[in-house]
């Protein structure tokens, strides 16, 4: 599962750091002879072992979000309730992504879920609760709704109406 979200992830970054301007780099400052620079000729060294490596370069959220609805697609085709369960975790965990995936007994909300199917409720206290997340949701960095969670919400009885 790491190494699907690490390949994912690989995937999508290369694409945004492909769309970015190339970084120039500097041109080596001149330096008047015995001024003591050394052996490097006015050419940078290359960097020692104790020197930490360059932050990466910011992504895009544009970049995430493409992330979470890749596995959260790939999720949904997925035998295993367990490893969708672990996917939708682990997209949870990526910078400027929220998971809408409703635990049992939420109330219904248009606005974050959509209703996919009915089941009778057992008591009129479950009516317009979620029974069941089939897919999960998810929202921006801002809360902006960018896919509701698919739900099976308990729905009154056929003696009830």
């Amino acid at each position: 599962m790491k190494g699907l979200l690490a390949w994912l992830w690989k995937r999508f970054s290369v694409r945004a750091s492909e769309a970015q301007e190339p970084i120039a780099t500097p041109p080596p400052v001149p330096r008047p002879p015995g001024s003591g620079a050394g052996q490097d000729n006015g050419q940078p060294r290359p960097p020692t072992k104790g020197t930490p490596p360059p932050p990466p370069a910011p992504r895009s959220p544009s970049v995430d979000l493409r992330v979470v609805e890749a596995v959260l697609d790939v999720s949904l085709r997925l035998s295993s309730a367990e490893l969708r369960r672990l996917l939708t975790e682990a997209v949870g965990l990526l910078p400027g992504a929220q998971v809408i995936a409703p635990a049992r007994g939420v109330r219904f909300d248009p606005a974050l879920h959509k209703w996919a199917r009915s089941v009778p409720a057992a008591t009129p206290d479950d009516v317009e609760t979620v029974a069941e997340t089939i897919h999960a949701g998810f929202a921006d960095q801002h809360g902006a709704i960018q896919r509701r969670a698919l739900v099976t919400v308990f729905d009154r009885t056929e003696d009830e109406t």
